[in-house]
């Protein structure tokens, strides 16, 4: 998030500090990080305390991930209040664009506020790392899946794919399984020109979630984008799945969480409802990954279309956009968290 907001050019009074690490906690990982030492240390409770009896504003920073209360959260926001740390100076940042700031459900117990930041709008263009620049018009494939951790909602796609004898002609990855407990007899597998190749490469945002072949892209005529949540309701998570499909132009339909093209619709995105039915954004988790195929297989028969192209066009131009994303962090962050705490007014280098 600080780094967003570097890249964007906007100075601010917040302290902000990143809990993204905290998702894997020591006990877990038998990794220990001078990080993780840091933000348990009473080094950083004396900080922290001085930072808000000077009038600072505390974000704790969980931005790669929606805003699930996390057992790692929980036992962190734990520390926190066992220590007397004033939680009416401290919100939770989390890439959930459905989250409402005056409702504290996820983390019922703590005097805590929650609020939307969008980072990988952000952060798609300037941490990726490409492997292949050009972008070239060889299409071998009809449809683009890449599955790095699979989930149930996922795997209910690619099921659905082979169900459906598509999967043939789908370029589609499947690195290693997370909170996956379907049958299948489809193969994990991964593309040709990978960054790397094993189970490890689930396990290292840092080194393998920050790159990808656009090769791939270019080689494929629809990008079915499966989304790493599908049955929360309550949750938004764009992740660089749907940016990466945006930066390289690829035509997408989306198998998440209920809405999610709506609330793509919001951060000013266009999607594909003039000419494919799009419908399937509002139908029940239980069919909802069928009605994706099927608007996938009717945006196939039209992924050459003019309106098509110029719909991918608008998308990547407004992506790569600076000003627009400013205007975004202003009216879906800055506005809200002023909204909570009126003396937060951003102030722009």
């Amino acid at each position: 998030m600080q780094d967003d907001l570097i890249h964007l050019n906007i100075s601010h009074s917040l302290a902000i500090v990143e809990i993204n690490t905290y998702f894997s906690p020591p006990e877990d990982s038998g990794i220990v990080t001078d990080w993780n030492n840091y933000i348990t240390s009473t080094d950083f409770i004396k900080t922290i305390k001085g930072l808000i009896s000077e009038g600072k504003t505390i974000i704790l920073d969980g931005t790669m991930e929606g805003s699930l209360a996390h057992y790692s959260i929980l036992r962190y926001l734990n520390f926190l209040q066992a220590n007397n740390v004033d939680f009416s100076k401290v919100f939770l940042a989390f890439n959930n664009s459905k989250l409402d700031p005056s409702v504290n459900k996820e983390f019922a117990g703590f005097n805590i506020r929650s609020i939307f930041f969008p980072h990988f709008l952000i952060s798609t263009c300037y941490k990726f790392d490409f492997f292949d620049l050009r972008v070239l018009d060889k299409t071998k494939y009809d449809f683009l899946c890449l599955n790095r951790r699979m989930r149930n909602g996922k795997l209910l796609l690619l099921n659905e794919l082979q169900e459906r004898n598509l999967l043939d002609n789908t370029l589609y990855s499947y690195v290693s399984d997370n909170t996956n407990t379907l049958n299948t007899k489809i193969d994990k597998k991964q593309p040709d020109g990978d960054l790397d190749y094993g189970s490890h490469i689930a396990n290292d945002d840092t080194k393998f979630l920050y790159g990808f072949n656009s090769k791939w892209y270019s080689s494929c005529k629809v990008e079915i984008v499966n989304e790493t949540y599908y049955y929360e309701d309550d949750q938004c998570h764009m992740t660089e799945k749907i940016f990466k499909s945006i930066l390289m132009e690829k035509p997408f339909v989306v198998n998440s969480t209920k809405g999610f093209l709506e609330e793509l619709k919001k951060l000013g995105f266009k999607t594909f409802s003039s000419i494919i039915d799009e419908s399937y954004d509002n139908t029940d988790n239980e069919i909802r990954y069928k009605k994706v195929v099927d608007a996938a297989e009717e945006l196939l028969k039209n992924y050459n279309d003019p309106r098509v192209k110029e719909i991918c066009r608008y998308n990547r131009r407004l992506l790569l956009s600076i000003d627009h994303k400013k205007k975004i962090v202003e009216e879906l962050f800055f506005k809200k968290l002023n909204k909570q705490y009126e003396q937060l007014t951003p102030r722009r280098i």
